[in-house]
């Protein structure tokens, strides 16, 4: 299982790296857009860890339920991550956050990457910083700013069935549903947390999503590109409404 990890991480980093370039190359990506609106900035972490279930390996990825008494985001399921400090790089600013919200300790992780960045309301550029877990852990949610923490098969954010998308007036949004099986706990991720992981496992899995995206049928350059160009027109909308 060790040798199958390694080629895993290897062929995640390939995929990182063709996603930033298939950015880069985008002529409208939100990143050129938003530089001039000057957006607040923050990361995430997004915690991959590598199992095997059922006699398949694959990846779980972290995920928390932030607190009801919060300000903003409240009682939904999320990443680990906020805004960065004066001075602090996307990679401490994630790896910080995580560890003051559920105590995950930065040693307990290899980062393998940055995924390109996203835009959410109001006008804040998230960037995924992409780690994977080295080493078992005791996590310990922070109950002034987590309710829960779980972790999820990232599998989930390509399956048809998991998936919903109703239309919320001009654009359309992406659901899905999760029962954790050790607890019953039902989760439902939306919002910025699912299209960062419908990214980050198509990346991970070199795949497509099952459900409609992009119009593409493979994992590739195109389909990339294809993506970060919707993502930015949808970002537009999104900011031309506020």
């Amino acid at each position: 299982m060790a040798n199958r990890k390694r080629v895993a991480i290897k062929r995640l980093r390939q995929s990182i790296a063709l996603a930033n370039l298939a950015y880069a190359q985008n002529p409208t990506s939100e990143a050129k857009a938003s530089n001039l609106e000057l957006p607040v900035v923050s990361s995430v972490l997004v915690v991959l860890r590598y199992v095997n279930r059922d006699g398949c390996n694959c990846w779980d990825v972290l995920l928390t339920l932030r607190s009801n008494h919060l300000r903003f985001h409240r009682g939904l399921v999320c990443l680990p991550g906020g805004k960065a400090e004066p001075g602090e790089g996307f990679v401490e600013c994630a790896l910080r956050e995580a560890h003051e919200e559920i105590g995950l300790a930065s040693t307990s992780v290899e980062v393998v990457g940055l995924a390109p960045p996203t835009m959410t309301l109001p006008k804040v550029c998230v960037w995924p910083v992409i780690a994977v877990l080295n080493k078992s852990v005791e996590l310990k949610a922070n109950p002034m700013e987590v309710r829960d923490v779980f972790w999820m098969p990232l599998s989930k954010f390509q399956e048809l069935d998991a998936h919903r998308s109703p239309h919320h007036s001009f654009i359309s949004m992406h659901y899905f549903d999760y029962t954790c099986p050790l607890t019953q706990s039902v989760y439902t991720v939306w919002g910025l947390t699912a299209r960062l992981l419908i990214l980050i496992s198509s990346l991970a899995f070199q795949t497509v999503p099952q459900f409609s995206l992009c119009n593409s049928k493979q994992f590739n350059y195109s389909f990339l590109k294809k993506y970060f160009a919707d993502e930015s027109y949808m970002i537009q909308l999104l900011v031309s409404k506020l």
